[in-house]
């Protein structure tokens, strides 16, 4: 079956450039026919991205001798060029959440001599074929989902390597490179904090596909002798209209939310007449926009660090052991939204 949408479109595109900064300017690219039938496309999708390449200048067309590498645009490189997947690589758009995480990642990514190519898959059961057909020297997977565990092993099995950030519900079973990011630790932290300094009965968000974050609480409450209660696991869906009742149900005096929650705790504690942080005290995840509250901090310098170092070092043949890491411990920013 050949199909010729948008996303085919990318795909090819994605594969030209790649191809582009691996050849030389004496040899031309890959012909449409070729690539047509690498990705199983029609050649008129082939054509267009070709095209628009030539049109931005990045190649150059000769009559009968095919397209090749406009030298002047792209220059030829020598370092190696790394395929960047986010979660489930389905989303071309980046939200705003992220905008820490990849600012992190870029600035580690400036100490090697690397490229870094954005993969999109609407399909991520195709990522293993897509990127087989890559001239791709290795892939770094951020936020692996449970669900697509799987995927990240049969990338393994192309023979890229392959470094991967995992943080679902479980460590991974796997024989490759990982981190495991275990948000017990940070759920843990979250609220024996807001323990610490005084708080009995802290609602807790209910995170879809996120077992582990909760196990964190549980365990904070029973270090310090709290019965755990289901009722202090609030709805995201219907957390801000869910307040009053509950507040009036548990006489709640800590809240671990979402960042983009907080308005909605500070504004229901304005119309109780409740004092952030002497009646209530918040405390929220990693984001830019958390402002002055206090929040936890993923370790994302050390995280980009130990992966780029473990994925030059594979793409290089240099990785003298495999790393195995689930150890990694967030830090924490005190701010106005819990006592000292």
């Amino acid at each position: 079956m050949i199909s010729s949408g948008i996303h085919e479109y990318m795909k090819v595109r994605q594969y030209i450039v790649d191809m582009s900064h691996h050849s030389d300017t004496e040899h031309a690219l890959p012909s449409e026919r070729k690539i047509s039938e690498m990705y199983r496309v029609s050649r008129s999708t082939v054509r267009r991205a070709l095209s628009d390449l030539v049109k931005a200048h990045y190649l150059i067309k000769c009559p009968k001798r095919g397209y090749f590498v406009n030298s002047h645009r792209i220059g030829l490189f020598n370092g190696k060029i790394i395929g960047l997947i986010m979660h489930d690589s389905m989303n071309a758009f980046v939200s705003a959440s992220e905008l820490e995480t990849l600012a992190n990642l870029y600035t580690e990514a400036a100490k090697y001599p690397v490229a870094i190519q954005n993969i999109i898959c609407p399909n991520p059961e195709q990522l293993a074929v897509d990127i087989q057909n890559s001239t791709l020297d290795g892939i770094l997977w951020y936020g692996v989902p449970d669900h697509l565990r799987s995927c990240c092993e049969q990338l393994r099995q192309t023979g890229i390597p392959v470094c991967a950030l995992f943080q679902g519900n479980s460590e991974p079973e796997t024989d490759g490179d990982y981190i495991y990011l275990d948000h017990r630790r940070e759920s843990r932290l979250q609220t024996r904090y807001l323990l610490k300094r005084g708080a009995r009965t802290v609602l807790f968000p209910d995170l879809p596909k996120t077992d582990s974050f909760v196990q964190g609480y549980f365990q904070a409450l029973d270090e310090f002798g709290i019965k755990p209660e289901r009722s202090c696991i609030f709805s995201e869906a219907t957390f801000a209209q869910d307040l009053p009742d509950l507040y009036r149900k548990l006489r709640f005096d800590g809240v671990v939310c979402r960042y983009s929650q907080i308005n909605d705790v500070l504004q229901f504690a304005k119309a109780e007449n409740l004092s952030v942080p002497d009646d209530l005290q918040i405390i929220t995840g990693t984001s830019p926009f958390s402002g002055s509250a206090t929040r936890t901090l993923k370790p994302f310098s050390r995280i980009f660090r130990l992966m780029f170092r473990q994925l030059w070092n594979r793409m290089n043949g240099k990785a003298q052991k495999t790393l195995k890491l689930n150890s990694l411990e967030w830090s924490l920013i005190s701010g106005n939204t819990t006592r000292e």
